[in-house]
């Protein structure tokens, strides 16, 4: 068996995608509230890496490092003004970025 073979390095990176996802949404969820827009932050994230990585031809690691960022200051910018809403006006808030 294995280890390298691409399709269990796939499984292996799925899952530790999906486990920062369940992590990311849990965090929230502990403080009592309920945020939807967590696949939003991941996939303007994920897009920005993708295209430095292809386009700009620069390493994948640096585009996952500028990818985390970029999502980062998205995240502040959609995040402060929703500051001020509790329960479903927030979930409804980030319901829509996401």
């Amino acid at each position: 068996m294995d280890l390298l073979n691409p399709y269990y390095l796939q499984i292996v990176m799925f899952f530790i995608i999906n486990a920062i996802m369940g992590i990311s949404i849990y965090f929230t969820l502990a403080s009592g509230q309920l945020s939807l827009g967590a696949a939003g932050f991941m996939s303007v994230g994920a897009y920005v890496g993708a295209i430095l990585s292809l386009k700009a031809d620069l390493p994948i690691v640096v585009g996952i490092i500028v990818g985390g960022l970029v999502a980062s200051l998205v995240a502040v910018i959609i995040g402060l003004p929703t500051t001020r809403l509790r329960g479903l006006y927030l979930a409804i808030a980030t319901l829509g970025f996401g």
